[in-house]
């Protein structure tokens, strides 16, 4: 089958991992409300294994919604655009890491002034206790190398592309 066939898609791209993510959710709030760890190790560790769980699923639904598409059109990284960055992607990636944390400090400031100084007290709700090496590296793991590649396969690979073939690039962006 040729790479450039202009067929659509169906739906099965855009449906199943839109599924698989509804059930994610409503599967780890369900979890999170009748599990009560005792202690910040077992806390951590239930969450850890439950993100771990709950992004199995996400790529299970993945491969399962791709898989007759990367078999038409001759593998994953063509068929959702998985390739090897540019010197310009790391461009388009500095200007937009600096826009975020611009905004983000902008957005701090006005916060901190409106609230006279308690929004900066209540944001520092991140405590990491442990000082285990491995928890640091399961974690970084989790949110650094695993969640943006899944999201980045369902999100603009799956479902952009799909909504592309019906109806072009400003549709589907903003549907995605």
């Amino acid at each position: 089958m040729s790479r450039h066939d202009p067929r659509p898609w169906g739906w099965r791209p855009v449906v199943v991992p839109c599924v698989a993510l509804i059930v994610s959710i409503v599967v780890g709030s369900v979890i999170t409300h009748f599990v009560h760890p005792h202690g910040f190790a077992a806390a951590l560790t239930v969450v850890i294994v439950l993100t771990a769980m709950l992004y199995g699923i996400l790529v299970v639904a993945i491969v399962y919604a791709g898989r007759d598409l990367v078999r038409r059109y001759q593998g994953w990284g063509w068929t959702f655009g998985l390739q090897r960055p540019k010197w310009m992607d790391l461009a388009w990636l500095a200007a937009g890491f600096g826009m975020a944390l611009g905004g983000r400090l902008i957005v701090g400031v006005i916060a901190n002034d409106l609230s006279h100084g308690k929004a900066l007290e209540q944001s520092q709700n991140l405590v990491v206790k442990s000082h285990s090496v491995a928890v640091y590296i399961v974690l970084g793991v989790i949110v650094v190398l695993i969640a943006p590649v899944v999201e980045e396969i369902m999100f603009r690979g799956m479902m952009l592309r799909t909504f592309m073939r019906r109806w072009g690039f400003w549709p589907a962006a903003l549907l995605s």
